[in-house]
């Protein structure tokens, strides 16, 4: 990897954090791109994609200010710290309930002003993302994100392997894990991503693809792949093509949380969007009682899958909100 001296330094507070990540071959990380007319490109049906295409990713962080001090300690441990920019969340206290509703975007009266003011933290990176247009995908975090440990070492372990020395860390396995991810892009025609799913109905993931990085003999542990799945909940590690941030941005009415938003669109169809299992990312809710970050829910570590405390009542929600068709790919009765 080069890092080219234009991109060794911080940027001021309040911009969004940009990573050009050229794919393939002597992949390194550029500082400037060709002009690439992406905006209104489709993926086929089947999956299919230009795969010559280069691969750019932006990267985005959006943080309250009271959680700098956990995402720049992430991105220290992620390698991303000299090019990273932190962006501001949107303040649950500016959330404008009056204005809202007198403009006819409220249509769910069970909302509060958290989850909105979540997801116009995501949209405001989506359209900074989206207004760059050298740019083909984008990985956002928010400030509570954390690598999964048993992931990391699975994918060192899976370096050291292959004779990449030790001191392979974290930042070098992750930064090739991202690139490998958004690759897919191309051959499983996904709109996103995401890599940190919680209280997902795991029963019924429906396998795509082993990733390739992370495979080594000696673990044990279940192979990292890329599943279609039936509600990828949670919003704190996610990539997306600009298909993808396009769809995302042209509904203008909140109707439900962001996650939740992303499970309905991806069940009629109007988005591809799968995730990775093991998750890569998981959520730091154990700092400060488990509140505090962008996405407020209570508790400790969500988990990825939902628990099968009431396997009858489980099923007859999976029967209700998954569509029909992954249900007949994963075999579901």
């Amino acid at each position: 990897f080069v890092f080219p001296p234009s991109r060794r330094r911080m940027v001021s507070r309040g911009m969004a954090l940009i990573l050009g990540l050229a794919a393939g071959s002597g992949a390194m990380w550029a500082a400037n791109h060709a002009h690439l007319d992406v905006r209104h490109s489709q993926v086929a049906p089947d999956g299919t994609h230009p795969s010559s295409r280069p691969i750019n990713i932006g990267a985005f962080v959006v943080t309250l200010e009271g959680r700098r001090a956990h995402v720049e300690a992430f991105l220290h441990e992620s390698g991303l710290e000299d090019f990273a920019v932190i962006t501001p969340a949107t303040l649950k206290t500016e959330v404008n309930f009056a204005q809202l509703r007198a403009m006819n975007k409220i249509n769910n009266s069970h909302l509060v002003a958290g989850e909105i003011a979540c997801t116009q933290s995501h949209h405001h990176v989506l359209r900074q993302f989206i207004n760059d247009t050298t740019l083909t995908h984008a990985i956002v975090f928010e400030d509570d994100v954390v690598p999964n440990p048993n992931v990391l070492r699975r994918l060192q372990a899976s370096k050291g392997k292959n004779g990449t020395s030790s001191a392979s860390s974290s930042s070098h396995v992750l930064v090739s894990l991202i690139e490998e991810l958004a690759a897919t892009s191309h051959t499983l025609g996904w709109h996103g991503l995401n890599l940190g799913r919680c209280y997902d109905y795991c029963d019924v993931d429906v396998d795509l693809q082993r990733v390739s990085s992370a495979s080594y003999d000696g673990n044990a542990s279940p192979p990292l792949r890329i599943v279609h799945s039936c509600r990828p909940l949670c919003t704190h590690a996610y990539m997306m093509t600009r298909d993808g941030a396009e769809h995302l941005l042209w509904t203008k009415v909140y109707r439900s949380a962001e996650d939740v938003r992303r499970q309905e669109m991806s069940r009629f169809g109007n988005l591809r969007y799968f995730s990775v299992t093991p998750r890569v990312f998981d959520q730091a809710r154990a700092e400060g009682g488990g509140a505090g970050g962008i996405n407020e829910k209570q508790g400790a570590e969500l988990p990825e899958c939902q628990p099968m405390d009431d396997p009858e009542a489980i099923h007859e929600n999976i029967r209700r909100i998954c569509s029909a068709s992954l249900l007949r790919k994963a075999g579901f009765q």
